[in-house]
């Protein structure tokens, strides 16, 4: 009688089956999770360019070879979701005007911007469609003017918001990340 020590061809077929199943699952799963690190990665890269801004202005970075207090600043409209914008204030009306852009980012294809809330005080907190984040050196002084077109009927009493909360939508799988800033300068990802 012989033994034979060689696997069969049916015991090869069901090992290379398990371990197809197997890459393929962990695949999809990879894929999965790389989509939802997406928003994180976002709103962090939100938040630097915020703080980079700061950095500008507390070191008077010059723009254009233009001496002097730059005032540097992130502008975002919720009528263009896909993008925010880094700006210089040149005229120091704290303002976001299209010649005083500096550089456009674009958010990946399925995150936009959902929301942009501003906080005045103890007021109830007020939708509104765009908001100018100015940092005026040399502390920086942080401003954060809002549009007048509010999506909302809730009067404000000036353009000033005292906090800023901006929520990132992924339309990939729904989730959203908020995105903070207050007049102090402190920025924020919430969890």
């Amino acid at each position: 009688m012989r033994h034979n020590k060689a696997f069969t061809f049916l015991e090869l077929m069901v090992t290379v089956s398990m371990i197809v199943t197997v890459l393929t699952l962990s695949s999809v799963a990879y894929r999965n999770s790389a989509k939802r690190i997406e928003i994180i990665y976002t709103a962090q890269s939100l938040a630097g360019s915020g703080r980079l801004m700061q950095a500008y202005a507390a070191s008077s970075k010059a723009w254009k070879d233009v001496a002097g207090n730059n005032i540097w600043g992130l502008y975002i409209d919720k009528n263009n979701s896909s993008e925010y914008k880094l700006w210089v204030d040149t005229n120091t009306n704290e303002t976001y005007e299209t010649d005083e852009l500096y550089k456009t980012i674009q958010f990946p294809k399925q995150i936009t911007i959902s929301k942009i809330v501003c906080t005045i005080g103890t007021d109830e907190p007020v939708e509104i469609d765009s908001a100018a984040i100015s940092f005026t050196p040399p502390n920086p002084l942080v401003k954060i003017t809002r549009n007048n077109n509010t999506t909302t009927e809730v009067p404000v009493a000036n353009n000033f918001c005292d906090t800023l909360h901006i929520t990132l939508k992924d339309s990939f799988n729904q989730s959203e990340k908020v995105v903070s800033l207050n007049f102090f300068g402190l920025i924020d990802v919430e969890r």
